[in-house]
């Protein structure tokens, strides 16, 4: 069963990467990794993945400004992403959406009871770009399960 988020949950994977949420606003968002052994590829750079998930939190802290995720669900329905250089040390992820895009989401919803919404991320190591994303957000009026699970 999807359950929806609320604002002080942590989803568990990014849990257990370590990553935090350091500034959550309405039109952006920042986290942060610690680099750890366990985290590295073969290059001893913070793998790849690890650096999706600092950028898929500093999304989901958009989302969770936003929306009410007692109502709605959200779901990664899409990800563009350029790895641009290897990150050795903390990753820090700076996610941003338009005022255009956002009131035109919410919109959408209230009237809809879904909506998709685009969310642009950086990911930086001591001010050195190493990835941008693209993550699209598909959020969907939550209906909880009649078996109860």
């Amino acid at each position: 069963m999807i359950r929806p988020l609320k604002p002080e949950t942590v989803v568990p994977f990014l849990e257990a990467l370590g990553v935090r949420t350091i500034q959550m606003g309405r039109l952006e968002a920042s986290a942060v990794l610690k680099e750890r052994d366990d985290l590295t590829s073969q290059f001893g750079s913070l793998h790849a993945a690890a650096l999706f998930g600092v950028a898929e939190c500093a999304s989901e802290a958009i989302l969770t400004k936003n929306f009410d995720l007692d109502v709605y669900t959200p779901l990664l329905k899409s990800v563009r992403i350029s790895y641009q250089a290897q990150i050795f040390g903390e990753a820090q992820a700076r996610a941003v959406v338009s005022e255009e895009h956002l009131e035109q989401a919410k919109r959408e919803i209230d009237v809809l009871g879904r909506t998709d919404l685009e969310i642009s991320v950086r990911v930086f190591s001591n001010e050195v770009l190493a990835a941008e994303m693209d993550l699209l957000w598909s959020l969907r009026k939550f209906i909880p399960s009649s078996t109860g699970n």
